[in-house]
């Protein structure tokens, strides 16, 4: 489970991340956690490294081409995503 922005400030909890249902925590040991959480850290400045273009759009484009593809072909499939609000439904500065 990863919460937030790339980098950081990101908050990432390693016991409600699961793989086939099954606790991160069970499956790996701490060391090996710990490293895929700082590689998780690192990960969204490394893209804008390698790219050279100052933006990391490869991940946000399949995660947009994923919840299209799953509406059009009615995949019934729950995704997550998150979206800044500016008043609408009465809400503003939430995500």
């Amino acid at each position: 489970c990863v919460l937030g922005e790339h980098g950081k400030n990101m908050l990432i909890i390693p016991r409600l991340t699961t793989v086939k249902g099954t606790p991160l925590t069970q499956i790996l040991p701490q060391e090996t956690i710990d490293k895929l959480v700082e590689r998780t850290i690192r990960g969204g400045a490394e893209i804008v490294d390698l790219l050279k273009t100052g933006s990391a759009f490869y991940a946000p484009s399949a995660a947009i081409a994923r919840m299209a593809e799953a509406i059009v072909l009615d995949k019934k499939e729950i995704l997550p995503c998150a979206a800044y609000l500016e008043g609408e439904y009465g809400i503003k500065d939430t995500v």
